[in-house]
């Protein structure tokens, strides 16, 4: 997430992610395999999710983890599997459902957008496949620097 969303009491939020089938079925819950940090208003935030087979659509729903009473649903995104056609895929404000009708920039600044990575497509025999039509995507467990800087060591292995 760029720009942490303004939840918390002296700003910023405790954020988890649940991911859910079209039916409402819970595929993920954040919060039953991780710790919820706290993060501070204005800061880039990273939710590293563990390997989640997804196909069809899917629904993404970011949520500020709450000390006292209910947890607050703060925005969620749909995907449909069928049109992915890349790793990465940033989704900004306007485009989040309920974080687009803050208009006042209160809970969301005007600049806010949310990354969605992706592993590789697999099929349910957990090979490589390019077929859309057996698709399914894993969501990514590590931010895309990180990713990058492995890259990296791999080609200075190389070179040596």
């Amino acid at each position: 997430m760029m720009h942490t969303p303004n939840f918390g009491v002296g700003g910023g939020c405790d954020p988890y992610v649940t991911i859910n089938r079209v039916d409402g079925t819970c595929l993920y819950n954040y919060k039953q395999h991780a710790r919820v940090k706290q993060w501070r208003k204005g800061l880039e935030l990273y939710l590293n999710v563990e390997r989640v087979a997804i196909r069809g659509d899917t629904q993404i729903v970011f949520y500020d983890a709450s000390q006292v009473g209910k947890d607050q649903k703060m925005f969620s995104l749909w995907i449909n599997t069928a049109f992915l056609k890349r790793n990465s895929y940033t989704f900004r404000k306007p485009a989040l459902d309920k974080a687009c009708k803050d208009t006042k920039n209160k809970y969301f600044s005007a600049a806010f957008s949310v990354t969605v990575l992706f592993e590789g497509v697999r099929s349910p025999n957990n090979e490589l496949v390019d077929d859309e039509n057996n698709a399914v995507y894993e969501l990514a467990t590590s931010p895309p620097d990180a990713e990058e800087d492995e890259e990296d060591e791999e080609d200075e292995d190389d070179k040596e």
